[in-house]
């Protein structure tokens, strides 16, 4: 029994500390650059790009998501929290923290409704796949959450109260039937792998939900940018798309695209960056260029680039492409 006040933000900084150290920096970069391939692959734009883009804090509650979540790995066979417990042994941590953090590796990232809240306090939230009341003491996000809303996070419980990791993202709740609806399916796509006979084992839909809360972390993450992205585009001017009738051949264009020292290829299309700037697949590009059929698309990344990157390409092809044609941003959605 836990008898001393535990911060989770003070483990939070042991963690961070932990993280940056000599013998753990390679491995959680590993980590974390395929946790954040899995959130690409579901957004359909590199995360990371995303977040210096949008200008999205990325030390924030983001790193703290994936920082526990590697808490919550195994590397070698050996448990993250076991190595991580062994370095601040008899050291920086208390009985009480040790404990706290031991379960907090063992937690799953869940989505949790919001029932109540008393701000200054805490909240009171339930599990959307188990509904069971849980008070929740934390003055923090009792100021920011909304009845109806939800929370993604890990919930410890400390000496009779429930605690949340630093690692937790407040919806709105315009979001919560959106989140839920997701759970569910991420809940059917997670039966599937379970085998038939499998299925009618009483312990089959604890499998489920424990397979589910595993890759949850990922989907949650990039629904918070979604979120973030549509608050921080309110009032924004969005770039423009031009398009280019290509006149020579498209093997011609992408022929000089591919020998432009600025142009990086990827995948089917190429990412431009303005000079000074270097193609550095780690670094957001100027804009993204693309050849389809007979059009030559030009998609600069913010509004504030669109001369400089119409006036490098319609030097760049001169003859080889027709007039620009600017393109509503909705029109290409659509």
């Amino acid at each position: 029994m836990l008898k001393h006040k535990v911060d989770p933000s003070a483990i939070a900084s042991r963690l961070q500390f932990w993280l940056k150290t000599e013998e753990m920096a390679d491995v959680y970069a590993e980590f974390r650059l395929d946790f954040l391939e899995v959130g690409s692959e579901e957004f359909d734009f590199p995360l990371d790009h995303f977040l210096d883009v949008t200008g999205e804090d990325l030390s924030g509650p983001i790193e703290a998501v994936i920082q526990e979540d590697f808490l919550s790995a195994d590397f070698e066979g050996v448990p993250i929290i076991d190595a991580f417990l062994d370095y601040f042994e008899n050291d920086w941590l208390s009985p009480e923290e040790e404990e706290f953090a031991s379960d907090l590796g063992d937690a799953p990232f869940k989505l949790y409704r919001v029932l109540s809240v008393e701000r200054g306090t805490g909240y009171v939230v339930e599990d959307v796949l188990q509904p069971v009341p849980i008070q929740v003491a934390d003055s923090s996000f009792s100021e920011i959450l909304e009845p109806g809303g939800a929370l993604a996070a890990r919930l410890v419980q400390v000496d009779g109260k429930v605690l949340r990791g630093e690692g937790a993202l407040p919806f709105v709740p315009d979001m919560t039937d959106g989140l839920c609806e997701l759970v569910a399916e991420l809940e059917k796509e997670c039966m599937k792998e379970i085998p038939k006979k499998a299925k009618r084992n009483p312990d089959a839909a604890a499998q489920v939900r424990y397979r589910l809360w595993a890759v949850f972390p990922q989907f949650a993450v990039t629904t918070w940018l979604l979120a973030s992205m549509n608050a921080a585009m309110e009032g924004v001017e969005l770039p423009p798309v031009f398009t280019y009738k290509i006149l020579s051949s498209p093997e011609l264009v992408n022929a000089k695209l591919a020998k432009d020292p600025e142009c990086a290829p990827f995948e089917d299309e190429y990412r431009w960056y303005a000079p000074p700037a270097k193609p550095d697949p780690l670094e957001p590009p100027t804009a993204f260029v693309s050849v389809a059929d007979d059009t030559l698309w030009l998609n600069p990344i913010l509004a504030d680039h669109a001369d400089i990157v119409t006036a490098h390409f319609e030097t760049l092809l001169g003859a080889m492409i027709g007039p620009r044609t600017e393109v509503e941003f909705d029109e290409v959605e659509a």
